[in-house]
């Protein structure tokens, strides 16, 4: 690159200047300072960015932290707790309050294990009076009287084993841990036919399954479970209504599962409220004349789970209201084992 630039003397031109350039080197120079200014704005870029996720994680360590602690107490640690100094001065009230709460709510757990173990041993001992009585009483039946006096046995005896499984609950027990092959459709049957003595005014039907229906767990779980929700649905039937029990199979988890079906006929829910009926204490407003606390649906979807089972709630064609307990079935074929094997 030349250029040239004229000099004057009093307007006369005497000369001129000239110089000559490397053009690549002007080049060179011109990209080195764009590659500098470049550099030099990523790098601030860069630090913008790591002083932001400093400083984000900083300020959102506390929400981090309330997020691990409901983790933790969802699984059963309610003692779970965050640290008091943990984020910014704005938001250590939300974890004082969190932490709180979390107490709150580990003392009303375990207030209420506390009253559901004590109720169950001050139940014993006037079910054992009962049992005695029962035994005493047994002697001297008549014969003709004997089916009868069998059948307060047995369900003094499952009383027993309901107060065996409450005390399981209130000690956070594993109930699976007792799982074992169980015939459902017999179990359910026998439940049936023990309900029709207790369900005056109300017709109970049962259909048995196609096919052999076992699963493995605890018959004290399921006998609870169906207990409760039977209950439940015996309780909202109109006097001459009835009560369809069936027991099916279907798809489900390797291995499928078993289903009871429990419908009643009676008033039903609104469809908005069908989601809340398993919660603990929920009543429906339509229904608050109708004795009970709220618990049935729930203790029994809480003890399914013990075993890897659930509740399904529907609202059938023609009114009512429908619940499926469901449980995995065995995943090996139906054992060789008759009905000793199941705990009435």
């Amino acid at each position: 690159m030349v250029v040239a630039e004229p000099v004057y003397d009093g307007g006369d031109l005497v000369g001129a200047v000239v110089t000559v350039s490397d053009a690549e080197e002007v080049s060179r120079s011109i990209w080195s300072s764009w590659g500098i200014l470049v550099a030099a704005g990523l790098a601030m870029c860069v630090l913008a960015v790591v002083i932001a996720h400093r400083t984000a994680g900083w300020v959102l360590r506390p929400v981090r932290a309330v997020d691990t602690a409901m983790g933790e107490i969802g699984r059963g640690r309610l003692d779970a707790r965050i640290p008091p100094s943990t984020g910014p001065p704005e938001l250590r009230e939300v974890i004082t309050r969190f932490n709180a709460m979390a107490a709150q709510v580990e003392h009303s757990m375990h207030r209420q294990q506390e009253f559901v173990s004590n109720a169950s041993h001050e139940l014993r001992n006037p079910l054992n009076a009962l049992m005695l009585r029962v035994e005493d009483l047994a002697l001297s039946t008549p014969p003709e009287h004997a089916t009868e006096v069998a059948h307060v046995r047995a369900e003094a005896v499952r009383m027993a084993h309901i107060l065996d499984a409450l005390l399981l609950l209130a000690d956070d027990a594993n109930l699976a841990a007792d799982a074992r092959p169980l015939d459902v459709a017999e179990l359910i049957a026998r439940r049936v036919d023990s309900w029709r003595l207790v369900a005056v005014g109300r017709e109970l039907t049962f259909t048995g399954p196609d096919d052999a229906a076992w699963a493995e767990l605890s018959s004290i779980v399921l006998e609870c479970a169906f207990d409760a929700v039977l209950d439940n649905a015996v309780k909202f039937s109109p006097d001459g209504g009835r009560v369809d029990v069936s027991v099916t199979t279907g798809d489900g988890p390797p291995g499928g599962v078993v289903e009871v079906v429990v419908r009643d006929h009676g008033a039903g829910v609104p469809p908005e409220e069908l989601d809340r009926l398993a919660e603990r204490f929920w009543r429906s407003p339509g229904h608050s004349t109708v004795r009970g606390s709220g618990l049935g649906l729930a203790i029994a979807s809480e003890l399914l789970a013990t075993g890897g089972g659930g509740l399904r709630l529907g609202l059938p064609d023609g009114g009512g209201l429908e619940v499926r307990l469901r449980v995995p079935a065995l995943a090996v074929g139906a054992p060789a084992a008759g009905p000793a094997e199941v705990v009435s």
